[in-house]
């Protein structure tokens, strides 16, 4: 898995990002939750929530109406 390095947020490259960085929010020291998935970090990042109380445990979901026969994450 690849994440974006600090390192390369940069006005060349990432020009929204790096200004988000610099007039927003820096994480300094930032700790991802496990586990460490898109959709868990950033329910976690917004909600203030770990994975057990807010309920997204994967990235993966479940959705009968498009896959009934599916009934488990993976």
């Amino acid at each position: 898995m690849v994440g974006l390095r600090p390192d390369s947020i940069n006005p060349q490259n990432t020009p929204n990002i790096y200004r988000l960085r610099q007039q927003g929010v820096n994480y300094l020291n930032g700790h991802a939750v496990f586990p460490t998935v898109t959709r868990v970090n950033s329910a976690a990042i917004a909600t203030g929530y770990y994975p057990g109380k807010n309920g997204i445990v994967s990235n993966s979901m479940y959705v009968p109406q498009v896959n009934f026969q599916k009934t488990q994450m993976t």
